[in-house]
């Protein structure tokens, strides 16, 4: 299985679209056995965090399926 860090641009249901941090965009859509439920997507949108995800090609479809999708964490700031 490939796997992708990015941010989620757009969460519409079971779809998302993520920009990698080469500035690449991905269409994912849930797999069956994905880890998240649509309704966790646009809350992963909506923090703009990164997330990481583990996908596979699905034969006959432009997106690829997201079988993992888990935020980073947050970057640390350095101490003033």
């Amino acid at each position: 299985m490939d796997s992708v860090i990015g941010v989620i641009i757009m969460a519409q249901e079971s779809r998302f679209r993520l920009v990698d941090r080469a500035d690449r965009a991905w269409h994912f859509m849930l797999a069956p056995d994905a880890n998240v439920e649509p309704q966790d997507l646009p809350p992963l949108f909506r923090d703009g965090r990164e997330v990481h995800v583990a996908w596979s090609n699905a034969p006959g479809v432009t997106a690829a399926l997201a079988h993992d999708v888990s935020p980073q964490p947050h970057e640390q700031e350095a101490p003033a």
